[in-house]
């Protein structure tokens, strides 16, 4: 399944580039990724709760890390996991300077098994795309808050930064893809809540 898409951020390039690495940034925009690590020298992982009414799941999984030759620019292998079927993908993520804004750009392929792939591509790629946009919206409302309050000569507060070559990027891509597999996880567990609420009915027309 293709996944590509855009993002503009009304600010600098350098800026942007800067609040991508802040991993208190991403645990605000994204609060129930939760035991965001490095596993490794270039791996992280991470584990998504998943909150709908009564019910609560747990998706993990983990995210690697390539470096390329061109700035702003990192490219990511994902696997996330979950008792309903597995998750995988690779891309890249890069940032460009147009004008007064930055352009965050996304390319990648998503593979799915298991009963994941019962919901079909189309519902998989809004689904996918809807999770990219609000975590970028809600990106974008912190560095715009950031920018104002330095604009208003308040002090800063200095937050811990990943340092070279491990940005957030990579954070971003691996909540795309467990929120992705928890969301389908609920949508299958609805649908056969569905199926058994059908079957209770009818039984109670026949008597």
């Amino acid at each position: 399944m293709k996944l590509a898409g855009s993002y503009a951020f009304t600010a600098p390039q350098e800026q942007v580039w800067a609040m991508l690495r802040n991993p208190v940034t991403f645990a605000e925009a994204v609060p129930d990724c939760q035991n965001l690590r490095w596993v490794h020298d270039n791996r992280f992982a991470g584990t998504l709760h998943i909150h709908a009414g009564l019910f609560q799941s747990k998706v993990t999984g983990t995210l690697t890390l390539t470096t390329t030759d061109k700035p702003y620019e990192v490219a990511l292998q994902a696997v996330g996991h979950s008792a309903e079927g597995n998750l995988s993908g690779s891309g890249h993520i890069w940032l460009t300077a147009e004008a007064a804004q930055t352009m965050l750009h996304y390319d990648g392929e998503i593979s799915v098994t298991g009963k994941f792939a019962d919901a079909g591509t189309p519902y998989l790629q809004t689904v996918a795309r809807s999770i990219v946009r609000q975590n970028l919206t809600e990106l974008e409302r912190h560095l715009q808050q950031g920018m104002s309050q330095e604009e208003a000569g308040e002090t800063a507060v200095t937050l811990p930064a990943i340092p070279h070559k491990r940005t957030l990027l990579t954070a971003l891509s691996t909540a795309v893809l467990l929120g992705l597999g928890g969301l389908l996880l609920l949508r299958k567990l609805y649908q056969r809540w569905l199926q058994h609420l059908a079957r209770q009915v009818a039984a109670l027309l026949q008597d």
